[in-house]
This record gives C-alpha cells, structure tokens and sequence, in this order.
C-alpha cells in the first residue's frame, strides 16, 4: 500500500514538473522573437571600429597555461579575432535578454539509482508428489503417502493410512490422522463417531453423544423419546417417553374402574361423586319425590305419605267435620250445625227458651 502511495506521488511530482517546464517555455518565447528581431536590425561591418594587436607568438604545452576557475559574465562581452600578422577586427555588440525563471516552492525530485544485483540462480526444485512431506529424492514410496520416521512408506500395521499403528488405533479402517486415537468424530464433542449415537450434534457422554434436550418435558431425552413432542398426559409416559393410555372407565364417568365404586354406574344426570357413583337429584323436602318434579317442594311427608306430584296426602275424616279419624271421638257424626268440638263429636244444639217466665 505504502509503495502504491509513493508511486502516486511521484506521479504528481512529475506532472506538476512537466507543467512548470511547459510554463518556462510559453512564458519565454516573446523574448526569444525579441532577440531575434534585434539579431536580424542590427548594422553591417561598414559602421565596425578595427583594432590591431601585435602577438607575440611563443610556444607552450597545450593546456599547460589552463586552470579551473568559475568566470562570472555579467554583461555582453566584445568578441576580438586574433590571427598572427593580422589586424583585429571587432565584432558588433549582441544583447542576449536573461531569460526569466519563476520561483516555486516545488521540490526537486529525487533520483533513484538501483543498485546493482545480481542474477538469481536457478535451483532445481524437488518434488513430493505424494504430499506427505518426504521429498521424493529420499521418498521410499514417491505415490504412497507415508511417515518420516518410515522412509515416506505407510506402516505395514496401519490399513487406514493415517498414520497411527494399527495396535494404538482404535478405529483401523477410519482414516483420521488428527485424532490420536485414530477415529472420526464428525461433532467434534470427543466422542468417537462409531460410538456415539448423534454424530452430527454435540452431546455429553452420559447420553451417549447426544444433546440434552427434552422438548416434551416427560423425563426422557429426546435421543430416546419415541413421542418428543407427547409427554405426560396425566397418566404418565412408558420407557419410550410416550404418553400411556387412561385406564378403563366401563361406566364413562370420567372415574377409571380402579378407583370407581361403581363401576357399573355412571351419570345419572346429576354427575358422580368422587368415589364414581351417580348424585341422588335434589329434594328438599325429602319426600322422595325430586324438586325438579315436586309440585310441593317444600312440604314433605306429613304422615299420610304425599301423592304423585309430591305433596301431603291429608289424613282420613269420615265424617268431614276437619277432625281425622284418627283423633276424632265421633267419626261418624260430623258438624250437625252446631260445628265439632276438639274430640269430633257435634256440639249439642242451645236449649229452647221456658214459655210463661
């Protein structure tokens, strides 16, 4: 990321350099013309002064009379030609305008130089065509995968090839090379996978591999529940955790015979007490004859037993004078007109009144 950042930027570095070079150019240009034009006007040899030197010509080794030194030019410089036995002629003044360079604060791009390396050298590369990480130079057996410690070879004790002996693996035709016991374990809960009775769920190994879920709540895992989603009904759940069927009720009034006194009885249209045997119906007065039938439901038995509708029958009264028999002195003679007395008997007429007195 960091080189794709540095790259970026010196991208934009060279832009911006390429612009300002660009800027340089088109800003300089009219004086360029300008120095042209003034080149092309200036005056012919006619108007040049001649001067004259004499040189002495001497010999020196070339180069002998050279030495380093910066020399600065601050104004045009006259041009003299200088040829033995000669006269000197001077050359015209020339202005050369200075060219102009902006200022910026762009920085000056670095160069970077590579160093020298040299050329990679080409090792063979040697395969493990079998991937058991033995080299197939040192590999026993290049297209069987096989231990280190065997030559590259499998165990002649080890069927399954998973590297794990046949007397210390526990499951030989199970190939399971992370498991030092030599077994799958699909659920990964550390129960072997031949073993365990849920191998595709976790599970603890007192239920056998499997979760311990039970959805019914009846008591019974659901690894085992026959009926997970039936649990107890009321009379409980048998070892397949599924609810077990009520126990006979012959009479159908919801008391099971075990607990039903009778059995043979059921609702008589009162309901049933607690023991399974039919409600006597209501009767208040207990005459025997039931309230919702009794034309007298508050007048019961008075002695004379009470008729079908329900109520008293009145006791016997030959004579009709309102005095039973049973109580009655005279039940053969009844109100004479002079009404009965407590016993029954008539009341004997007042005696006539004496004439003369």
């Amino acid at each position: 990321m960091r080189s794709v950042d540095a790259l970026e930027r010196n991208d934009n570095r060279n832009r911006t350099l390429r612009l300002l070079m660009l800027l340089i150019i088109v800003g300089t240009f009219p004086f360029y013309c300008i120095g042209a034009f003034i080149i092309g006007s200036a005056p012919t040899g006619s108007a040049q002064s001649i001067e004259t030197a004499t040189v002495d010509a001497s010999w020196t080794p070339i180069g002998a009379d050279l030495t380093q030194s910066p020399t600065p030019t601050t104004s045009p410089t006259r041009l003299v030609t200088a040829t033995l036995g000669s006269t000197l002629v001077n050359t015209p003044w020339q202005f050369v305008p200075p060219t102009r360079i902006v200022a910026t604060n762009t920085p000056i791009p670095t160069v970077f130089i590579p160093s020298p390396t040299n050329a990679p050298t080409l090792t063979p590369t040697i395969l493990d065509s079998d991937g058991d990480g033995v080299l197939d130079n040192v590999d026993g057996c290049k297209n069987v995968a096989g231990p280190a410690d065997n030559g590259g070879c499998p165990y002649e004790d080890d069927p399954d090839r998973d590297g794990i002996r046949g007397s210390d693996d526990l499951c030989p035709n199970e190939y399971s090379p992370d498991n030092p016991r030599g077994c799958r374990d699909f659920d990964d809960d550390g129960m072997d996978t031949s073993r365990d009775e849920c191998p595709n769920e976790k599970g603890p190994f007192s239920n056998n591999g499997c979760p311990t879920t039970d959805s019914d709540g009846d008591g019974i895992f659901d690894n085992k529940d026959s009926c997970p989603n039936k649990g107890d009904a009321g009379n409980g759940v048998d070892n397949t955790g599924c609810p077990k069927a009520p126990p006979a009720d012959t009479d159908g009034d919801g008391v099971p015979d075990n607990k039903d006194s009778c059995p043979n009885k059921g609702d008589a249209g009162n309901g049933v007490d607690s023991t399974g045997c039919p409600k006597a119906p209501a009767d208040s007065d207990g005459d025997g004859v039931p309230d919702s039938t009794d034309a007298c439901p508050a007048q019961g038995n008075a002695g004379n037993g009470v008729d079908a509708t329900g109520c008293p029958i009145p006791p016997a009264d030959s004579d009709g004078d309102g005095v039973p028999d049973s109580t009655d002195a005279c039940p053969a003679q009844g109100d004479a007109g002079n009404g009965v007395d407590a016993t029954g008997c008539p009341i004997a007429p007042p005696a006539p009144p004496v004439s003369g007195t």
